[in-house]
């Protein structure tokens, strides 16, 4: 744990929420807040790794928008008395979520290259007119894999830009605290807990194994 980083502050009302079969524990977030926007956004610096189905661009599908138009209205508090993730130190800088965010675009443009290219291999192996026989005039696999992939990238390139992530750089101020999650275990939904709000994290909540984030936390034991 990085003593360094504070604790989101949260209204004693929402605190009330963590028991009767609910899990609250404190997990190491970034927040990004884009020059010349009034908004702060969570980028992911834990939950990734738990994901069930691991995809390019985790984290950032993972990000979220606070209920805070400046980092300088978050208050801090004191961890109370719910389990503490580990900071990793190497996670969550500014440097380090624009590194990120560069090979994650990398990535996703190698892919879609390879995309390309296997519907273009496709398409003169069997022949316009061929393929259309074969087919109907319907997609092929390989197109509907690039289209896909185009796709994906497109909403991912929406998502870095809301951070202000543009030109490959990260045109924005970052900060790491400590925010306090709540697992409701009757729904499996995660909620993020912060000032007098709860967010439900409808992609967390979908996308999470929460067996094995309970396991590691320790809630579950």
């Amino acid at each position: 744990m990085n003593p360094l980083l504070g604790y989101l502050d949260v209204a004693d009302k929402l605190v009330s929420k963590c028991g009767k079969g609910n899990r609250c524990f404190w997990v190491p977030t970034g927040l990004i807040q884009p020059f010349e926007a009034d908004s702060v956004y969570g980028f992911d610096c834990f939950f990734y790794k738990f994901l069930k189905n691991p995809v390019i661009g985790d984290r950032l599908i993972l990000s979220f928008k606070l209920p805070f138009t400046a980092l300088t209205d978050i208050s801090l508090t004191h961890p109370r008395e719910f389990p503490v993730v580990p900071d990793d130190s190497k996670l969550c800088s500014k440097n380090e979520i624009e590194s990120y965010l560069v090979n994650t675009k990398k990535e996703f443009l190698d892919k879609i290259g390879e995309a390309s290219e296997k519907r273009k291999a496709e398409g003169q192996s069997r022949g316009i007119l061929k393929r259309l026989i074969i087919f109907g005039g319907k997609s092929s696999e390989a197109d509907i894999q690039y289209y896909r992939l185009l796709t994906q990238y497109r909403f991912l390139n929406e998502l870095s830009s809301l951070l202000g992530y543009r030109d490959d750089t990260l045109n924005a101020e970052v900060k790491k605290v400590f925010i306090l999650y709540l697992y409701e275990a009757r729904s499996s939904s995660l909620y993020a807990l912060m000032d007098r709000q709860e967010l439900k994290l409808l992609n967390h909540s979908k996308l999470l194994d929460f067996e094995k984030i309970g396991a590691t936390v320790g809630f579950l034991r």
